[in-house]
């Protein structure tokens, strides 16, 4: 019988001493995709969609898919740095878009497929994201955002019938040849740095705030009250 050392067995003290093991230079989508190569034929996701529609991927698979798919963003003008929507349920193309943008050393923002069209117009807005892939279901309704948001160039539909920029049409037309960008572990501060360069050209917005947590409603209202209050009291003091 195997005795636990009530030291050792603690939380706080199994807390303290755990420590990350993480280089310097790192890119996710190695991580999870490129390492596992030494065995591409190695079973990766298991897919079943809501039609009871089943597919198998492997290692090998999602490593060429997402190569390919890269070429294309990057071939869309997608380069290190930019915002790339991803408005998708979980579904193989959620995954090989994240990988992909990972690979470019771009920025993935994750959106709900539940938002709404206010909700999805003010992330796309605040982000300034260059492009969005999504599905049939929002299609339509980020597309029509394309002459509203300067900075949204093209929306990227899965399975939506427009040839010129369906996923899979883009992503079959492109080379499975691909060199990962270097990116370092802690993107942080190099993420903040490309923010407050790209913005600092528009008048809005005026003030930019990095913050440690997300705002405690899912729309971020009260942070943005916050924030408008915050200028008016500027504006009030200068006058």
């Amino acid at each position: 019988m195997r005795l636990i050392d009530p030291e050792t067995a603690n939380f706080d003290t199994i807390y303290a001493r755990f420590r990350w093991a993480i280089p310097d230079r790192l890119n996710i989508a190695s991580q999870v995709c490129e390492r596992h190569q030494s065995d591409p034929n190695r079973i990766a996701i298991y897919y079943e969609n809501s039609d009871g529609e089943t597919a198998i991927y492997s290692f090998g698979q999602l490593k060429t898919l997402s190569d390919q798919f890269a070429n294309a963003l990057k071939g869309l003008g997608v380069a290190r740095g930019d915002r790339v929507a991803i408005v998708l349920s979980q579904r193989i193309e959620t995954v090989i878009a994240h990988l992909a943008i990972y690979k470019l050393g771009a920025v993935a923002l994750p959106l709900a497929i539940l938002f709404g069209r206010e909700a999805l117009e003010y992330r796309l807005r605040d982000s300034a994201s260059k492009l969005a892939i999504t599905d049939r279901s929002k299609y339509e309704t980020v597309r029509a955002m394309l002459t509203e948001l300067p900075a949204l160039q093209m929306v990227i539909g899965c399975n939506t019938g427009e040839a010129s920029g369906e996923f899979w049409n883009l992503l079959k037309r492109s080379s499975s040849k691909l060199k990962i960008v270097d990116t370092g572990a802690d993107l942080g501060n190099e993420i903040k740095a490309s923010v407050r360069e790209r913005l600092s050209a528009h008048e809005y917005p005026r003030e930019i705030e990095f913050i440690d947590e997300l705002p405690m409603t899912t729309t971020g209202k009260v942070r943005r009250m916050d924030l408008r209050q915050r200028e008016v009291d500027k504006t009030s003091s200068k006058n």
